[in-house]
């Protein structure tokens, strides 16, 4: 399994609450296959579209569970 430690890192940005994210290639490529990916974008928008606390845990799990599969899919190619 991807280990998104080894993939990501997030660096604060001096002087602002913000931080600037670099990933490796391939959790990039991951990226982008989430970004054009229909059930990643259906689980997004039921996300977006409730406020109930209990169903954004289950689909923030779905969403990582997507985000694991694209990751396996794309260390294949």
């Amino acid at each position: 399994m991807m280990n998104p430690d080894d993939h990501i890192r997030a660096v604060p940005v001096p002087g602002t609450d913000l931080y600037e994210v670099y990933t490796s290639p391939l959790m990039g490529r991951v990226l982008d296959r989430a970004a054009n990916d229909p059930r990643m974008a259906q689980l997004h928008m039921a996300f977006e579209a409730t406020d109930d606390d209990a169903e954004q845990e289950l689909l923030l799990s779905e969403m990582a569970r997507r985000m694991e599969q694209l990751g396996r899919l794309e260390s294949l190619t």
